[in-house]
């Protein structure tokens, strides 16, 4: 059995949408099971470690890595908690959302092309805005904050219609 939804978000928020391995910040973080299901592994959030697809892909069921994972998200964790809580947080929960809908609906043989593409304008307009960000900063301090912090507030998520790229 997956996680339930409500364990996702909540794995996905504590590490303010970035990935327990590789630290990354990714509009798709996936939640992983430190001890697999088929070994008993509860579908909650203490057995949660929320990761990129590469290192998901990456760390699959090799017990070496499984072992790290846990120690690696813990510390993530508490490193998270001790920033507080970014404001593209929300935003990215609404892109994991749309993400895990597409997923849904391309298990269920569904036309997914106008969902397909409302969430690429989502992430492109994102990256507009961080880019715009980032020329126009003049420290490195505001660099840094601009490329990992760039809200995604004036992205819309309108499952289902058009995306009007003139919104963004």
């Amino acid at each position: 059995m997956d996680s339930p939804d409500s364990v996702k978000r909540e794995a996905r928020q504590k590490v303010h949408y970035a990935c327990v391995w590789c630290f990354r910040q990714e509009f798709f973080i996936e939640v992983h099971h430190i001890v697999a299901q088929e070994n008993g592994g509860p579908s909650t959030l203490e057995n949660a470690a929320p990761l990129c697809p590469q290192c998901h892909t990456h760390i699959g069921p090799n017990p070496d890595l499984r072992r790290q994972l846990r120690e690696r998200r813990d510390w993530w964790w508490a490193e998270c908690a001790r920033r507080g809580t970014p404001t593209i947080a929300v935003d990215l929960e609404r892109t994991n959302t749309m993400f895990e809908q597409l997923k849904a609906m391309e298990a269920r043989g569904q036309r997914t092309e106008g969902a397909v593409n409302e969430l690429k304008a989502i992430i492109l307009a994102a990256e507009d805005q961080r880019r715009l960000a980032i020329n126009s900063a003049s420290t490195a301090s505001g660099i840094a904050e601009a490329s990992s912090t760039t809200s995604l507030r004036s992205t819309t998520l309108r499952l289902g219609f058009p995306l009007d790229p003139s919104g963004l």
